[in-house]
């Protein structure tokens, strides 16, 4: 599966590709709007994956592509909302409860609102954890399904979210996938930078498709034997 994963931006005629992939990624960080189409296509990269197309899209139609793009970004907002809120209360409700234990001496008062504060915190992390847990599998069903609104069901996302390839793709673009990032991130100062991360981002979206499509067809397939054994009993 990785190793699928980190060939696929370079399988077909990938030069041209990866020379206006890292442009974008560039032009993105400087003036935002060519993150749009960058955004769409990704989408489409989804989309390619799972329909087990050997070679990543070009980047032709922008329109298409700038239209994906903004939708992925409607997509996003909701979860990053979810995940910065979470963080910003948890950051203040430790800190109140830091402040409280140490004005208070660490009297049982104090105590008790700095233990509060910290299992407070621990749910703010859970809930962060889940919303960027669940992000790429709700990008990947909008993709599919060509539906802002399917980007927010649930229930289906969350019973794909249930898949043991997904769990450890996104597991690995966590942490191993964090450091290759970061890494990219700093030759951005010699400008290889911008491509490597161009590469980088294409792998790691054909890793959560793979996850996506795995999750999913496992999902249909508990759903179809739970119909089937209900069936069964009437």
């Amino acid at each position: 599966m990785f190793r699928e994963a980190f060939d696929y931006p370079l399988a077909g005629e990938s030069r041209e590709r990866l020379l206006v992939g890292g442009l974008l990624t560039l032009g993105g960080v400087i003036v935002f709007l060519p993150a749009i189409p960058l955004q769409g296509y990704f989408v489409a990269v989804i989309r390619s994956v799972v329909a087990e197309e050997a070679d990543p899209p070009a980047f032709e139609d922008w329109e298409a592509l700038s239209l994906d793009g903004l939708k992925a970004l409607l997509v996003a907002v909701p979860y990053a909302i979810v995940a910065t809120v979470v963080v910003a209360f948890a950051v203040f409700v430790l800190t109140a409860g830091l402040v409280a234990f140490r004005t208070r001496g660490g009297d049982p008062t104090s105590l008790a609102i700095l233990g509060i504060a910290g299992l407070l915190t621990l749910v703010a992390a859970v809930v962060f954890t889940a919303a960027t847990y669940l992000y790429p599998i709700a990008l990947a069903h909008f993709a599919v399904e060509d539906s802002v609104e399917a980007a927010f069901d649930l229930r289906t996302v969350a019973a794909i979210a249930w898949n043991r390839e997904y769990a450890v793709a996104w597991l690995f673009v966590s942490t191993v996938g964090f450091v290759l990032a970061a890494v990219a991130g700093a030759l951005s100062l010699v400008l290889v930078g911008f491509f490597a991360t161009f590469y980088l981002q294409v792998a790691f979206v054909a890793l959560f498709a793979r996850g996506y499509e795995r999750g999913r067809e496992s999902a249909e397939s508990r759903l179809s034997d739970s119909v089937h054994a209900e069936s069964s009993d009437l």
